[in-house]
């Protein structure tokens, strides 16, 4: 039972770490190295950015 926990857990981790590989490559590039909280940072940082971007084009 242990086993098939640990197998399941270790694609939940696998699968995280692929989302997040792959959201540095789209914010920075592959050859960039940034952590896991720097990944999320800057999508945050880019979200917000296309957010106000979007309401600046709605007033226009």
């Amino acid at each position: 039972k242990k086993t098939t926990h640990n197998a399941i857990e270790k694609r939940y981790r696998l699968s995280i770490n692929d989302r997040l590989l792959e959201l540095k490559e789209v914010l920075v590039g592959k050859e960039t190295k940034l952590n896991k909280s720097s990944i999320l940072r800057k999508a945050i940082e880019y979200i917000r950015y296309l957010q106000n971007l979007n309401n600046k084009l709605k007033e226009e």
